[in-house]
């Protein structure tokens, strides 16, 4: 891939539209994992392994379907470029099976509702591969050098943290009284009547399912406004290698396996802890209420996310004074050094110590 000078810059409008693009692709890759065991093992009633697996399963499979992905969203050549055809796919297809996979309740077959939620999370997790590789591309391609590289991904990840204050409550909105909004009043009175749970520690089919097809519509609207950034033409579709040279090729390179191993190792450890954060503030802080362990939750992350959206322009300009490697090296220490103290926060005497992490 090679690079042909380029007389301007990325705009604003093109900017926004690929941030936007990031809070699908962050909405997709985060999202189902964080809520599918409390829904699906505590909520409709499936043993935890179960849903362990029918999370494991289809990642395990993107592991070797990813790498061709990415070797055919390179030598794709089409009248829409060679990234915006594999997004467009990707879009359609995680908005569409994202609303499916809470179609079971409690009244279902376990088994069946085993292998519903395991396949529709095979081709879900392939819609968010066939969006998520091009659109990661896309960015590296449009960007003119390291500068604008660097000003595009704050931007993006600007808007994830904004409309990822929407996250920590996703849980806590399957308990929203969702019925009050077909109710007679003011739109002001049924909407304060929304979050009002009138059955207190009930998991529902109508509100996991309302919340569930909120967030796949966000998704999908938030993946097409990253089809209209235009691809950059100066970038040359590299010769057709084949696939089995390519990956040789890539592994070859020294700095990518040692980035790309730090990456597979941290994503390990964060979410080896974090999906267990809303069992121990339902069991431990909270005593068992489901709805109130989602709210805390919900307020908490918030804070959180708030807090992280205060930092990206700060870090946007630490990593162009000091570099991205010295940067990654501080998060991975004090990512460390946040789920380590976890262990002392979660605790029923003070709830407000979860802010610490």
């Amino acid at each position: 891939m090679t690079f042909q000078p380029k007389s301007h810059r990325l705009g604003p409008t093109q900017q926004i539209a690929y941030g936007m693009g990031g809070v699908s692709n962050f909405f997709m890759g985060n999202l189902l994992a964080s809520v599918a065991m409390p829904i699906f093992s505590d909520g409709i009633g499936i043993s935890a392994w179960q849903v362990g697996i029918a999370l494991a399963m289809p990642r395990i499979c993107d592991a070797f379907i990813d790498l061709y992905i990415g070797h055919l969203s390179d030598s794709w050549k089409g009248r829409w470029g060679r990234r915006r055809p594999f997004m467009f796919v990707g879009t359609i297809m995680a908005t569409a099976t994202f609303a499916l996979i809470w179609l079971p309740t409690s009244a279902w077959h376990p088994t069946l509702t085993f292998w519903w939620f395991m396949v529709l999370a095979f081709l879900f997790y392939l819609a968010f591969s066939l969006f998520s590789i091009p659109y990661t591309s896309l960015g590296y391609e449009i960007a003119v050098d390291s500068r604008e590289r660097t000003q595009l991904t704050t931007v993006r990840t600007f808007m994830c943290q904004l409309f990822g204050l929407l996250m920590p409550w996703y849980y806590a909105m399957c308990f929203w009284n969702w019925s009050a909004l077909g109710q007679e009043g003011s739109f002001l009175t049924r909407l304060a009547a929304l979050i009002v749970s009138p059955e207190g520690k009930t998991l529902h089919p109508h509100g996991y399912q309302i919340v569930g097809a909120l967030f796949a519509l966000l998704m999908g609207v938030c993946g097409a406004a990253a089809l209209f950034c235009r691809e950059n033409p100066e970038v040359k579709t590299p010769e057709k290698n084949d696939f089995i040279k390519s990956m040789g090729m890539a592994f070859r390179n020294r700095p990518f396996v040692l980035l790309t191993g730090a990456l597979v190792f941290a994503m390990i450890g964060i979410w080896t802890v974090q999906g267990m954060a809303i069992y121990v503030n339902i069991y431990h802080v909270f005593g068992g209420d489901k709805s109130k362990a989602g709210n805390w939750t919900g307020i908490v992350g918030s804070i959180q996310t708030g807090i992280s959206l205060v930092m990206v322009p700060i870090l946007g300009l630490l990593i162009s004074r000091f570099g991205a490697s010295r940067l990654m090296k501080l998060f991975l220490a004090i990512t460390a050094l946040s789920f380590a103290s976890k262990y002392w926060a979660y605790t029923p005497v003070n709830p407000w110590l979860q802010l610490i992490p």
